[in-house]
C-alpha cells in the first residue's frame, strides 16, 4: 500500500518480535527526504522511532513499487504477494499474513441532525489528520459543547490547532504522493471486488461499461450487506468516469403499492390440507 501508516505498523508488529517480512511502499517518500523537514518536530521524531525500529531488525523497506497480485501458492501455506520494483524488476514475497493499505476514507455513515439533539462529529469520522488531530479535535467539541450549554462564544485556539495539523497532512500528502496509473485497468479477472457477493473484476468487465446503477441492480456490485461500504469505493474507482451518481442509497424496508396491483393479484386454490387447517 502506501502512507505512512505502513511504517507505524511495521514498527509496531517488530516491537512485539514479529517483524514484517518486508514493507511494499507503493510512493517513494525518500526520495526527496528535505521534504519531511517542513512536518513538525513531533511527527519528525515519531517517523524516526519507527524507521530506526525498522533498520536494527533488518526489515526491508520496497518503494516505488506496484503491486500485481496477492494470491495463495499451489502449495496451499501461506500467501504471497508479487509485485513490480521501481526499476521494472519484478518479485515474489511470501509471509502467513499481508495487509493491503489503499487509503482511508471518513466514516460519517448513519450521523445526521436530529431536532432537539446536540450532535456533533470529531476525530476521523470528521476529518481524517491523524490521532493527535483527533484528540485535539475531541477538545474541540467538548470547548464547542461546553460553550453551548454555557451560551458563550466559540474556542479559537482549537480551532488553530487543527490548522497545524492540515498543513502537516499536506506535507504527507505530497511525500507520499504516487504518479502512476490507476491500477485498475490491470487487475486480473479473478480480483475479488465485492466480498459479499463474491464478485470479480471479470464481473465487471463483463457488464460492458455500465453505470454505477447497473453495476449495483444488474451485476449484484454494492448489493451485499456491507451495502457497499467495503467494495464501493474500488467498484467506483474500476468504472472511472461513469462514476458520477452515489454508489450507496438508502434501502427502505416499506415502498408505496398502488391498489391495483393488489387488486390484480392471483390468490392460489388452496389445497385440501389447507382448507381444512384453514375451517378449524
Amino acid at each position: 500500500g502506501s502512507g505512512p501508516l505502513l511504517l507505524a505498523i511495521g514498527a509496531e508488529l517488530t516491537a512485539t518480535g514479529n517483524p514484517p517480512v518486508a514493507i511494499v511502499e507503493a510512493a517513494r517518500p525518500f526520495q526527496r527526504p528535505w521534504r519531511a523537514l517542513r512536518l513538525p518536530s513531533a511527527y519528525i521524531r515519531e517517523a524516526a522511532g519507527y524507521a530506526t525500529r525498522l533498520f536494527r531488525a533488518s526489515v526491508p523497506i520496497v518503494s516505488g513499487a506496484k503491486v500485481k497480485r496477492i494470491c495463495r501458492p499451489k502449495s496451499g501455506i501461506g500467501l504471497s504477494v508479487s509485485y513490480v520494483d521501481a526499476r521494472g524488476e519484478p518479485h515474489v514475497l511470501g509471509a502467513d499474513l499481508i495487509g493491503l493499505h489503499d487509503g482511508l476514507q471518513s466514516n460519517s455513515y448513519g450521523i445526521s441532525e436530529v431536532p432537539g439533539l446536540i450532535l456533533r462529529m470529531a476525530g476521523d469520522c470528521r476529518e481524517l489528520l491523524g490521532a493527535r488531530a483527533a484528540e485535539m479535535d475531541g477538545l474541540r467539541i467538548g470547548a464547542e459543547v461546553r460553550n453551548l450549554l454555557r451560551s458563550t462564544g466559540a474556542s479559537e485556539p482549537v480551532e488553530n490547532s487543527l490548522d497545524h495539523h492540515r498543513r502537516a497532512q499536506a506535507v504527507l500528502n505530497a511525500i507520499y504522493a504516487v504518479d502512476s496509473p490507476d491500477p485498475s485497468a490491470d487487475l486480473p479477472d479473478d480480483t475479488v471486488i465485492c466480498r459479499c457477493e463474491n464478485k470479480t473484476a471479470a464481473d465487471l468487465r463483463a457488464l460492458q461499461a455500465p453505470t454505477l446503477r447497473e453495476a449495483r441492480l444488474i451485476g449484484r456490485f454494492a448489493m451485499g450487506p456491507c451495502q457497499g461500504r467495503f467494495c464501493g469505493q474500488a467498484t467506483r474507482s474500476f468504472l472511472g468516469a461513469k462514476a458520477t451518481a452515489p454508489l450507496i442509497r438508502n434501502r427502505w424496508p416499506i415502498a408505496p403499492m398502488p391498489i391495483r396491483s393488489i387488486i390484480d393479484a392471483e390468490i392460489p386454490e388452496l389445497t385440501q390440507h389447507e382448507t381444512e387447517r384453514s375451517s378449524t
